[in-house]
């Protein structure tokens, strides 16, 4: 069984800043070897809240040119349009500091998506060190969706988990949305994995994650470990809510 590591706190708020916090050390912690961070980052409301509070907090704190970004997933839309995951994070973070622009590898949405999904598994490839055939983050950023998804990968896309291929092209279930998304051994071949999950609407699907039970296998999100088969949460009072000796 995986290992969970769990860090609740009572607000959103003070969740973010306890992963800016982690993201300020191991980012720190790779200055004094020389050598950058890869991290790899989500989309959505609750990332939006952690990238603000690092642009107003820790500007002048984090020595940013160290830091390397590329992205978890994004929507098969151009940077400017309101549903990308790039443009997201340039207004809450990127435009707020002095990252390079040379460090910044986005998953390009405006791009043929059947072109643009080997494109950037050609960039892995070549930006990032490759154990078991895979590309290695230094850390990971991900999000649970209310319904188990994480990245892009959504429950009818469970196979993802076993996919030898780096990147793939998923439809959202729904909307029908062309997404791009890193794939489950992508994902957990990390070294560490940070999930941020805040709201009361995760409590039982957490809960049930958490639990390791048959119930928590139709989420994808508990599929998720990094390298060392850990998986580790940053989560709000009411996301916690449900879990029993948290």
């Amino acid at each position: 069984m995986k290992e969970y590591h769990i860090h609740t706190f009572g607000a959103e708020k003070e969740t973010a800043a306890a992963l800016a916090a982690l993201i300020a050390d191991r980012l720190k912690a790779n200055v004094k070897q020389s050598v950058p961070l890869n991290m790899a980052v989500s989309g959505g409301n609750t990332p939006k809240m952690l990238f603000e509070l690092l642009a107003e907090k820790y500007t002048d704190k984090i020595p940013w040119k160290f830091l390397r970004l590329f992205w978890v997933d994004e929507r098969c839309v151009p940077p400017t349009h309101k549903d990308s995951n790039f443009g997201m994070t340039y207004t809450s973070l990127l435009e707020h500091v002095d990252l390079p622009s040379d460090n910044l590898f986005r998953i390009q949405g405006e791009n043929n998506p059947d072109t643009e999904v080997i494109r950037y598994a050609d960039v892995l490839k070549n930006e990032l060190p490759q154990e078991n055939g895979f590309p290695v983050f230094d850390l990971m950023l991900l999000g649970i969706g209310n319904d188990g998804h994480t990245a892009s990968i959504f429950p009818s896309d469970l196979s993802l988990f076993e996919s030898d291929k780096t990147t793939a092209l998923v439809p959202h279930p729904e909307t029908g949305q062309l997404r791009i998304t890193l794939t489950g051994k992508t994902i957990c071949n990390a070294k560490e994995i940070a999930f941020f999950v805040t709201g009361a609407e995760k409590a039982n699907i957490l809960s049930e994650i958490i639990a390791q039970g048959q119930a928590s296998k139709k989420y994808p999100a508990s599929y998720v470990s990094d390298s060392s088969g850990v998986a580790t949460f940053y989560l709000d009072g009411k996301a916690a809510g449900n879990i029993p000796n948290k």
